[in-house]
């Protein structure tokens, strides 16, 4: 388990609510970038500016951008570090756990956006493992 993430300075170690929220500002920056490549709502597509990150998710998950087991990885993360977000104390074991998933899902969403183009998004690169169940961390309520 990484005490560091790729998407965080901040220790989940020393600082996990500031890492989580760190985290989660990444990963919902990545879900705009995504959303930036998908066709304008006059053709169908998502308008990334204007939607909260559940309806980015919603909406790149109808579109075919995302499986529905990444969308439900993604919603775990952004569901899990939110409690941080308002203040909630979250202990460094499950501010890891999430991080670790985290990192993961945005490494997939940097291979779909590095490989996007406006108007044209493409799979993940072959061999890239997506993120299952069993790597998901308990859900916290």
């Amino acid at each position: 388990m990484n005490m560091e993430s790729e998407v965080s300075s901040f220790s989940a170690t020393d600082q996990p609510e500031l890492a989580l929220v760190e985290m989660r500002r990444g990963l919902e920056r990545k879900l705009r970038r995504l959303a930036d490549a998908v066709p304008p709502p006059d053709m169908g597509g998502l308008l990334g500016e204007t939607k909260s990150s559940t309806e980015l998710l919603t909406g790149l998950k109808e579109c075919g951008v995302l499986s529905k087991n990444l969308a439900a990885s993604v919603h775990g993360v952004l569901k899990l570090a939110t409690p941080a977000a308002h203040g909630i104390r979250v202990s460094p074991a499950d501010a890891a756990r999430t991080i670790d998933l985290g990192d993961s899902v945005v490494e997939i969403l940097d291979q779909l956006i590095s490989v996007a183009t406006p108007f044209s998004i493409s799979e993940p690169a072959a061999g890239v493992a997506e993120p299952t169940a069993e790597s998901r961390p308990a859900d916290q309520g």
